[in-house]
């Protein structure tokens, strides 16, 4: 007969600091603050000694540092690429030409939900919306769609499906698995995951479109104006100061005082070779994760084939990232190559901490080639 559990004070310490740290997401403040206090909580209730319990707080980073460091150096890689696009400008490039098929706010709706989807499984939500907002949001807007209309079909296709999922890059199913133990496999929280957003997230996405569609009204320039107009009254200073950062470049991307791309015959030697890169960029990194979509699905094809999806993912994100300091940046951060290389004792240890920590051969290789 297996024991019965019984709750004592840590478990009643662990339990007020998740809720602590759930209030505080709701209320959109930093969690650092509160995980910090809640572990210390928590090991005071076992322990019964504050010293152990400041100890458990520097000790609790080393376990997650040790169990989860694969993870954030696949978040590493994915947010240097998409700063190297951002600088390059090749994320603007990528989502553009959506806008050619926004004919009616029918279709833009779906258009909005499916790019913000599509682009929040790759890059996560947080650089997806304001990319999809600034770009993609105007042309709906002017199309006929309502902006609550978009904003609802970011919301439920970003933060929503493709967050409550990360089938791409499998952070959070990876999280998850960990948590749960050895006998849970991140591959099948991913694939369960993936259904489970689909099906709520599409009934969200129809329960959406229901309610609104009786606003949709037909595609007119003045609407687009008439929206504008509400950001160019003084209070893009006040939205910097109440929300993120990212709600600033929303509100700049739609004011339309800047064009978002470069063009023209006054652009210098440089300008024309950066938006050469911009270019180029914008098609191979779609046709790169077309690839990590392709040895996601081949193993369930064909199961003699290895899964290592998230490694690829991980290890095309660096390798484009490291591409973009040639492409965008010449001879930024080079000022003495000698002084980079890397020793053969430190080269050695590189490659085993890399390989340890789940990059394949050939990516392995190129982190270390581009390093000497």
């Amino acid at each position: 007969m297996q024991a019965d559990v019984v709750l004592n004070a840590a478990h009643w310490m662990y339990l007020i600091s998740v809720a602590a740290i759930i209030l505080t997401m709701i209320l959109r403040a930093n969690v650092v603050v509160p995980s910090v206090i809640g572990t210390f909580l928590v090991v005071l209730a076992i322990t019964g000694n504050p010293i152990s319990a400041l100890i458990g707080i520097f000790s609790a980073s080393f376990v997650a540092a040790k169990e989860l460091f694969n993870i954030f150096l696949v978040i590493t890689f994915m947010t240097a690429l998409l700063n190297a696009l951002k600088t390059l400008q090749a994320d603007v490039r990528m989502v553009q030409p959506f806008r050619r098929v926004m004919r009616g706010g029918h279709s833009s709706f779906l258009i909005i939900a499916l790019c913000t989807y599509v682009i929040s499984l790759f890059f996560w939500p947080t650089p997806a919306v304001p990319l999809v907002s600034a770009i993609l949001l105007p042309a709906a807007i002017a199309a006929g769609l309502p902006p609550l209309a978009g904003a609802m079909a970011i919301a439920i296709a970003g933060q929503g499906m493709a967050l409550s999922s990360d089938y791409v890059i499998g952070v959070a199913p990876s999280i998850s698995a960990k948590a749960a133990g050895a006998a849970v496999s991140a591959a099948v929280v991913a694939d369960r995951a993936l259904v489970l957003s689909l099906i709520t997230g599409g009934v969200a996405l129809v329960a959406a479109y229901l309610l609104i569609r009786k606003h949709i009204v037909p595609a007119d320039a003045g609407l687009l104006s008439a929206w504008q107009a509400r950001a160019q009254d003084g209070s893009l200073a006040r939205i910097e100061q109440s929300g993120s950062f990212d709600k600033a470049e929303l509100a700049r991307g739609t004011m339309g005082a800047d064009p978002a791309l470069p063009s023209g015959p006054a652009l210098s030697d440089e300008e024309r070779r950066r938006v050469r890169w911009s270019k180029t960029f914008a098609v191979v990194t779609p046709l790169a994760f077309l690839a990590v979509i392709a040895v996601m699905v081949l193993p369930r094809l064909f199961p003699s084939l290895p899964r290592a999806a998230r490694r690829r993912c991980g290890g095309a994100g660096g390798r484009r990232g490291l591409c973009r300091d040639d492409a965008g940046d010449p001879g930024r951060g080079r000022p003495a190559q000698d002084a980079g290389r890397l020793s053969g004792t430190r080269h050695r240890r590189l490659r085993v901490r890399l390989q340890g920590h789940g990059l394949g051969a050939a990516d392995r290789g190129f982190l270390l080639r581009g390093r000497q």
